[in-house]
């Protein structure tokens, strides 16, 4: 043979046995029947994992607290019902006498629901956290929503030489998987930046990465002092596009 036949390089190897990829055909997904996504709230918080990000002392404890105490009455918040479900409050920047107050508060005469659940005190993501969240869900069939208040208290440590992006991608990678494969919804309280942007996803404070890696993102606005403020909701599955609520 010439060497005009020849082809240049070398053939890539097969790969070992266990790591080939795992594909369906375009003919199996047309097959396939899905559940529709699951709504902690109907319309605002859906399975998956979900970002919820504001400026310091603009009401995001106060406003998930709501959130956790509807769904584990199944009542409604924020105008919309909620499905009935057990929850996890990880309230991680609080004491439980500041739980207990902000629990009474906003319970008033409903009666305190029993399938709500507590705690001040959590790892970081990357050193147990989503073990223990998987092992609390094992033992909830009946589990709704988790929420950890806030991300800094979980979020893994960056070391020095990590890319930004992928760092905080990685960062939520486990959890976000945990709530896909459980179909229940994980709210991860954030900050969002000083300075104002164009585009509203880029006040979440961090890089895209974390932003990217949430299936859901919810920024809340409300100027200091005001009593009115919105919430602006993106996600990939919801099926009525980005949302603007006035709260």
């Amino acid at each position: 043979m010439s060497d005009l036949n020849k082809t240049s390089g070398t053939s890539p190897t097969k790969p070992p046995p266990g790591k080939r990829l795992i594909t369906f055909t375009a003919q199996d997904l047309d097959k396939m029947v899905f559940a529709p996504p699951r709504y902690a709230c109907a319309g605002l918080i859906i399975e998956g994992l979900t970002l919820l990000a504001g400026a310091p002392k603009v009401g995001k404890s106060w406003i998930v607290f709501q959130l956790a105490v509807a769904v584990a009455l199944g009542t409604e918040w924020l105008g919309k019902k909620c499905e009935r479900g057990d929850v996890l409050y990880l309230a991680l920047e609080d004491s439980q006498r500041r739980v207990q107050s902000r629990m009474r508060k906003i319970l008033d005469r409903l009666g305190v629901p029993p399938g709500l659940e507590f705690s001040t005190a959590c790892p970081r993501l990357d050193a147990g956290a989503v073990e223990m969240i998987a092992a609390w869900l094992d033992e909830h069939a009946d589990a709704r929503l988790v929420i950890l208040d806030v991300l800094g208290k979980v979020k893994p440590i960056r070391k020095r030489n990590d890319d930004a992006v992928a760092a905080d991608a990685s960062s939520l990678d486990q959890i976000q998987r945990l709530a896909a494969d459980r179909h229940v919804s994980i709210i991860i309280v954030a900050h969002t930046r000083k300075a104002a942007a164009e585009d509203i996803l880029e006040e979440v404070a961090g890089t895209f990465g974390l932003a990217g890696t949430a299936d859901s993102v919810i920024v809340l606005k409300r100027p200091r002092g005001a009593t009115e403020g919105s919430l602006h909701i993106f996600g990939r599955d919801y099926d009525e596009g980005d949302q603007e609520l006035a709260v």
